[in-house]
C-alpha cells in the first residue's frame, strides 16, 4: 500500500518526477524547434502577402512563394517576383530551448525575368 503513504519521502519523489517531466519537455521542445522555427518564418512572411499582392498587382496574383535561403522568401506572380526578407528581432530576454523568434519582414522592389 505505498500509494496511501504520504511521508516526506512522496514529496521528494514527486520532485524527481516534476523533474524529469520538464526535463523531457525542453529536450522535446529543443528537437522540434527547427521544423516549428519553419512555420514561424513563413507566418511573419505571410503576414506581408497582401502588401506583397500590391505591388505585384500589374502582373497578375501571387502564383507561388519560393524560400529562396534561411532569410529570403519570394512572392511570384508569372515572371515577376518580390523578394521579403526576414531581420531576427533582438530578445529582450536570455534564449530559451525551443523559443520562438521573432521577426520583421521587409519587401524588396519589383524585379521581373
Amino acid at each position: 500500500m505505498a500509494y496511501l503513504y504520504r511521508g516526506t519521502r512522496g514529496i521528494g519523489w514527486s520532485f524527481v518526477l516534476l523533474a524529469s517531466i520538464l526535463t523531457a519537455a525542453t529536450d522535446a521542445c529543443a528537437a522540434v524547434a527547427p521544423h516549428y522555427q519553419r512555420v514561424h518564418q513563413f507566418a511573419a512572411v505571410m503576414s506581408v502577402a497582401g502588401r506583397a499582392a500590391s505591388k505585384l498587382s500589374s502582373q497578375g496574383l501571387i502564383d507561388r512563394i519560393e524560400r529562396k535561403d534561411e532569410q529570403t522568401f519570394y512572392f511570384w506572380a508569372g515572371r515577376c517576383f518580390v523578394a521579403a526578407t526576414l531581420e531576427e528581432l533582438p530578445e529582450d530576454e536570455p534564449p530559451r530551448a525551443g523559443a520562438p523568434t521573432d521577426y520583421r519582414v521587409s519587401l524588396g522592389a519589383v524585379h521581373c525575368q
